[in-house]
């Protein structure tokens, strides 16, 4: 099944990656595909996939590593 982010419980896991683009290369060199893409108004680089029971994750980009 697949979750989506208004689901009840946790929406998604995020993780923070140093480069985006190779983050985007790695995972799609193993099949997955972002099902969303963006950059923020904040200039972060943000994408959305789901692993194979359907948990969504998320990748971020933050300009030199910004603290949240």
């Amino acid at each position: 099944h697949k979750r989506i982010l208004d689901d009840s419980g946790y929406s998604h896991i995020g993780i923070t990656v140093d480069n985006f683009e190779e983050a985007e290369e790695a995972l799609k060199s193993k099949g997955v595909i972002l099902n969303i893409k963006r950059k923020t108004s904040i200039g972060w680089t943000i994408g959305y996939f789901n692993d194979p029971d359907g948990n969504v994750l998320e990748i971020i980009y933050r300009p030199e590593n910004e603290e949240i």
